[in-house]
C-alpha cells in the first residue's frame, strides 16, 4: 500500500494558534506529538511506503518532525496551488519512483 499524506495549508482556520509560517499540521494540539506526527504514526501501522506532500515554506519543518522519513519521500510543491494540484504532483512523483 502506498500512502500519501498531504501536509499543507495556510493555517488560517485555527488562528491564532495556527499561522501561515506554522500551520495546524505542525502543531502539538493533542499531546507531545504534532498532528502530522500522529498521522504519520497511524500510516506506519498500515505501510512503510509513505510519502508526505508539503509546500516549500514548510518542507524543513516537515523533515524535522519526521526524521525517519527519507528525504526523497518528502514531495515539495514550489508554491501552494490547492489540493488537486498537490495530489497530481504526488501521483506523478510516486509513479516515477515506482517505475524504476
Amino acid at each position: 500500500m502506498i500512502i500519501a499524506i498531504i501536509a499543507g495549508g495556510s493555517g488560517t482556520r485555527l488562528w491564532p494558534l495556527s499561522q501561515t509560517d506554522y500551520p495546524k499540521h505542525l502543531l502539538r494540539l493533542t499531546g507531545k506529538t504534532s498532528l502530522l506526527q500522529n498521522t504519520y504514526q497511524r500510516a506506519k501501522a498500515a505501510s512503510d511506503n509513505i510519502w508526505v506532500v508539503t509546500d516549500s515554506s514548510h518542507a524543513e519543518a516537515v523533515k524535522d518532525q519526521l526524521p525517519d522519513l527519507a528525504a526523497d519521500q518528502v514531495i515539495v510543491e514550489p508554491a501552494r496551488r490547492g489540493t488537486a494540484s498537490c495530489i497530481v504532483l504526488a501521483l506523478a512523483h510516486i509513479a516515477q519512483k515506482h517505475a524504476d
